[in-house]
């Protein structure tokens, strides 16, 4: 309902999110979604705006009710597409999501806000050393297939869907988005990614969830990842984001030594998504 009509937005995906059933009985669905507005500016700076293009929707319960959140995509266009000069759209775009939501739920418009908070684009350095700089040297492209982009993104999508999910974190495909000509995203997540993430945050900046069975359930618009194919003169280059600078975008506020603690992680996740495609395009 609230991605038809008026709202002019169009659903990609729409699943349950990974949650450690054996601490919680709450659950969490994500819509994915292509806001035309949005994709259009995003895409404005360069193929790389890919990767924020696809909008995530939560609506998931807790012990307080149900509710429905949103990564900032004021905070996250700002990290990904253009740090500076162009904080107006970024604005504009955020109220508009937040709007469109509450009106076309019946519903007054929350100004909330949890998680990590940056007064800026770049994010910086844990520790000094660990995953952060400017958003495009964080870019790994990691294989290259002969063809067009518009029948190699398609196709890997379609293989994809008909093989086994990942061994680990379980990834498998969840939508496919052409946000612009000769760029296309395939979104893939996994339940055990997404619960193990959702436990490492906890309730993360929000001291009010402290208490709450599964608090990390609200973090459930971080997933799923990016892969984006760009079309490079007679080949597809297929591309991901450095997953512990991924990490860090969306789970900073679970703190520097949860981190710590799970370095393994973002590494592992990284390669079995890898793995996946590759085995799907040869």
């Amino acid at each position: 309902m609230i991605l038809t009509g008026s709202a002019g937005w169009n659903l990609l995906a729409s699943y349950p999110a990974g949650v450690d059933t054996e601490k919680c009985s709450f659950q969490a669905q994500v819509l994915v979604v292509d806001w035309p507005e949005h994709t259009r500016v995003v895409m404005s700076q360069g193929p790389h705006g890919a990767f924020a293009a696809p909008i995530r929707i939560s609506v998931f319960e807790d012990e307080l009710g149900v509710h429905v959140n949103s990564v900032n995509p004021s905070s996250l266009n700002r990290t990904i597409v253009a740090e500076k000069g162009m904080d107006e759209e970024w604005t504009r775009l955020a109220e508009g999501l937040r709007s469109t939501l509450a009106r076309n739920m019946g519903v007054g418009a929350s100004q909330r806000e949890s998680g990590q908070f940056r007064d800026k684009g770049r994010i910086g350095r844990t520790f000094g050393i660990m995953a952060g700089g400017p958003f495009k040297e964080k870019i790994k492209t990691f294989t290259t297939v002969e063809g067009e982009v518009e029948q190699v993104a398609p196709a890997l999508f379609e293989t994809l869907q008909g093989m086994e999910p990942g061994p680990e974190w379980g990834a498998r495909p969840v939508y496919l988005m052409n946000p612009a000509e000769g760029v296309w995203v395939v979104g893939i997540t996994g339940e055990r990614m997404e619960r193990r993430s959702y436990d490492i945050v906890g309730n993360g900046s929000d001291k009010s969830r402290e208490d709450m069975a599964c608090p990390g359930i609200d973090h459930s618009p971080a997933y799923p990842v990016e892969v984006v194919l760009t079309q490079e003169e007679g080949a597809v280059q297929v591309a991901l984001i450095d997953e512990m600078f991924r990490m860090k975008m969306f789970f900073e506020d679970a703190g520097k030594v949860a981190f710590a603690k799970n370095m393994g992680m973002p590494g592992d996740i990284e390669d079995e998504i890898k793995e996946l495609i590759r085995s799907a395009l040869f």
